[in-house]
């Protein structure tokens, strides 16, 4: 069946320019959007500033990413420390694997992001057509395609920082306890023993994925998580990105290891703002200036993380490209929904005995709440170990009630996400959104309408803005679909940097029929790497 044929029958749905890898289902469920849509030409637009998974233990013996050194971070930011993460400490395996206002850039400056096109060590036309056809051609081995990611592309061994960084607004937290084992029962029923503490400095938690160095700087990467989960839930999808790109993935305040902030003791804001997209933003443009001192970066966000995306590179020249995946978008009766309401109600709840009592555990409800946005057919073992590892922090007291704060702060912020104006100071700047931008959307997502992935292109007007829709997909898909998003990653940053900036050949992640993916990836290694 040609790829019209493919195109025809299954109603025009997707784009013409996919994938096709019979490999996976054998029909339609084979179809991979690798190709974004073309882009669309402005007039006087600035130019853009699978099978089995890989597990968590196969990285755990590799030698540690060194700690990555640079000039003196700028007065804002606190240096950030990291540390290899050693086999013991490591969560359960995943079986798939000057304080103040960031200053805001008025004028915005242009910078020119087209890829030259130039061929690898000044080889000219007929050469490069000489070498590309002698490694197309390499000799086959008896490999099949029986290869998994890690078979082609180095695996390394990530790493666990803590950022520091001043606020300023102060804000009352407890230092977490310890916890040394896995008896759920027996820490609900223990009270937080530390005292409340003001604070004005943020302590947050990343994990730092990278290639091994070969003398070459890789493209970096910031990958945020939606508010109901944590960092672990971007593991499967960071570990594939790993070979190619520097990835970092932050728990955000109020989540997994970071600090988990109660209230706002400041008279000059509301208690909302430490929950607001430009807060994240904020510190976490800090820790990106603080990791990558003055060098450009990309983001990819799921939901929440992409609105916040979004704001970074409203507020920072150094992002050259975001990916929002399953955005909220900009209908407000999309969020919070009525699976919000058991929240909504549970926020009068003032005693931790109360919470802890409750006729349906909190964590079930948040469980139901992440299971309900994936797809239902991809609930296996590889999502109930991430989902596990998730939900570990809705033992703690504290991250109950500010997911429930969360929840009440976005209802009382509902127009964050829209341009900003004398009506509305809590919007975005959009006009200072120049960064390339790629809308990824689920068809079957239920939390978010796919649909509003078509207003970017006409709201983002100063960006290069590219939609994609991927069928049979739910609402988190880093987790339903690691591989068909580290995909859509690399092909989104590929075309906006050039294959020469990937610190590996991608040709991707399941093989091919042929036989000679190693020989094939080898030679394109010697040519363009």
């Amino acid at each position: 069946m040609t790829s019209q044929q493919i195109y025809d029958q299954i109603g025009k749905s997707v784009p013409y320019q996919v994938g096709f890898n019979q490999r996976i289902s054998g029909g339609r469920e084979g179809l991979l959007l690798t190709t974004p849509p073309p882009k669309q030409v402005v007039l006087n637009e600035p130019p853009p500033a699978l099978e089995t998974e890989p597990t968590f233990n196969d990285v755990l013996t590799k030698t540690s990413i060194p700690i990555r050194t640079g000039t003196q971070p700028p007065q804002l930011l606190v240096t950030a420390k990291e540390q290899s993460v050693q086999p013991a400490q490591c969560p359960a395996p995943i079986v798939n694997c000057t304080p103040g206002e960031p200053k805001i850039v008025e004028k915005i400056v242009e910078v020119d992001r087209k890829v030259e096109k130039v061929n690898p060590k000044g080889l000219s036309n007929e050469d490069m057509n000489r070498k590309l056809f002698g490694i197309l051609n390499s000799k086959p081995v008896d490999i099949s395609c029986a290869c998994e990611a890690y078979d082609y592309y180095s695996m390394t061994n990530p790493s666990q920082g803590e950022f520091k960084w001043n606020s300023d607004i102060e804000i009352v937290y407890r230092e977490q306890p310890i916890i040394k084992h896995d008896n759920i029962l027996e820490i609900m029923n223990n009270d937080n023993p530390n005292p409340w503490r003001k604070t004005k400095e943020l302590t947050i938690s990343y994990s730092r994925w990278s290639p091994n160095p070969n003398g070459k700087t890789p493209v970096r990467l910031l990958l945020i998580h939606d508010f109901l989960d944590s960092k672990e839930s971007w593991w499967c999808t960071q570990k594939l990105l790993s070979p190619f790109f520097d990835t970092v993935s932050v728990d955000l305040i109020g989540t997994g290891e970071s600090i988990m902030p109660r209230a706002v003791t400041s008279d000059e804001e509301s208690e909302n703002v430490p929950w607001s997209y430009m807060f994240h933003a904020q510190y976490l443009s800090a820790l990106a200036n603080t990791l990558w001192p003055g060098e450009q970066y990309y983001i990819a966000g799921i939901d929440f993380g992409g609105q916040i995306a979004s704001t970074i590179a409203s507020i920072s020249k150094q992002v050259d490209g975001i990916i929002m995946i399953n955005p909220p978008g900009f209908h407000r009766n999309t969020f919070p929904g009525i699976q919000y309401l058991d929240f909504y109600e549970m926020r009068k709840i003032t005693s931790d005995e109360s919470l802890n009592n409750l006729p349906i555990s909190f964590t079930a409800r948040v469980r139901d709440l992440l299971t309900g946005a994936l797809k239902s057919s991809e609930c296996d073992g590889r999502n109930n170990s991430t989902l596990k590892l998730i939900l570990k922090q809705y033992t703690n007291l504290d991250r109950k009630r500010i997911l429930i704060d969360q929840v009440v702060a976005f209802s009382q912020l509902p127009y964050q996400e829209y341009p900003k104006t004398d009506n509305n100071q809590q919007g975005l700047e959009i006009e200072n959104i120049t960064a390339a931008t790629l809308i990824v959307t689920g068809q079957n997502d239920t939390v978010c309408s796919p649909e509003s992935r078509h207003l970017y292109p006409a709201i983002y007007y100063n960006s290069d803005v590219s939609t994609i829709n991927v069928p049979h997909s739910g609402h988190l898909m880093h987790i339903d679909n690691p591989k068909i998003i580290a995909e859509i990653i690399l092909s989104f940053i590929r075309e906006k940097e050039g294959i020469a900036s990937l610190k590996d050949a991608f040709i991707g992640f399941l093989g091919t029929t042929k036989g000679n993916e190693m020989q094939i990836i080898s030679g394109l290694r010697d040519l363009y790497l």
